[in-house]
């Protein structure tokens, strides 16, 4: 949490879609509040994390097969 305002604006732009998840949360609200205060206009919060997440069977990076 502590570098994820600098890693973000170093490597993403601020225009692109956003999608945060964390341990809880809690956790995922202060992450996008972070990444909203350092410019970022369209961040969502998952909530129930990733968890929840793969309980609807969603891709996570990396798992998807690829073609």
């Amino acid at each position: 949490m502590e570098e994820l305002s600098d890693r973000a604006t170093a490597s993403l732009e601020p225009q692109r879609e956003i999608y945060v998840y964390g341990d809880n949360d809690q956790q995922s609200n202060q992450a996008a509040s972070q990444l909203r205060e350092a410019g970022f206009e369209s961040v969502s919060v998952l909530k129930g994390g990733l968890t929840a997440w793969k309980a609807i069977s969603s891709p996570t990076e990396g798992s998807a097969e690829q073609r």
